[in-house]
């Protein structure tokens, strides 16, 4: 969980010992909560960033591991 401010960039990384893992918007499974963090499937090693233009609580899973879970604070 991180607090940041808005227009700040996070970024997701893969340090997973699976080979595949994603970043997508809470509601497991249908992941419509907050659709501009739905940002697929990454590979191990490999990061992914958004951008965070509008403040807000964003909450965030992994859907191959929803247990991987997480949430940004944007202000």
């Amino acid at each position: 969980d991180v607090v940041v401010h808005v227009g700040s960039a996070v970024r997701f990384a893969n340090e997973s010992s699976t080979d595949s893992a994603s970043v997508n918007s809470d509601d497991f499974p249908n992941n419509s909560k907050y659709t501009e963090l739905n940002l697929g499937i990454f590979q191990k090693g490999s990061t992914l960033v958004h951008i965070f233009n509008t403040p807000g609580e964003y909450t965030y899973h992994d859907q191959f591991s929803p247990e991987h879970q997480g949430s940004i604070q944007v202000q």
